[in-house]
């Protein structure tokens, strides 16, 4: 690893955000990118990458080896199911919410229905009105050939 690569780990560790950008060096860029698919850091803004206090140990542990492949297999020697791990408390995902009764409502559920006539131009383009025209007349002249004339006989 670079000296810059453990520089951003260091800031990392000390509990800074770094940004990626297109400018960022590809060991960066690729470093990151693995750390947050471990989980040892998440994304504070859209570019950006942060480490919890938890995992400070990793990243200690990794600026320590000073190479990738190392850290994955001081990694594998831990028990990791015990010490990385997807915290979701707080969250509502997949939780299901049941009742079998009615249930009364805090604030009344408003529905905001927009209509789709907004979307659709008023205005009708000269080819549009020439073909409708066009169409018309042909079937009068059908209508005409048709109809009309096999009744006159």
């Amino acid at each position: 690893m670079t000296d810059e690569t453990l520089k951003y780990l260091e800031d990392l560790k000390n509990g800074e955000s770094i940004t990626l950008t297109k400018d960022s060096p590809d060991e960066i860029s690729e470093l990151i990118i693995n750390l947050k698919n471990l989980g040892l850091l998440h994304k504070p803004t859209k570019y950006g990458f942060a480490s919890d206090f938890k995992n400070r140990k990793y990243l200690t542990k990794l600026i320590e080896l000073k190479s990738w492949t190392e850290f994955l297999n001081w990694l594998d020697g831990q028990n990791t199911e015990s010490n990385i791990s997807n915290n979701f408390s707080g969250s509502t995902i997949g939780q299901v919410n049941q009742s079998s009764g009615n249930i009364d409502l805090k604030s009344p559920i408003k529905q905001n229905i927009k209509n789709n006539t907004d979307k659709i131009p008023k205005t009708k383009s000269v080819l549009e009105i020439v073909s409708w025209i066009i169409g018309i007349i042909a079937a009068g002249i059908a209508i005409y050939e048709f109809i009309i004339k096999s009744l006159i006989k």
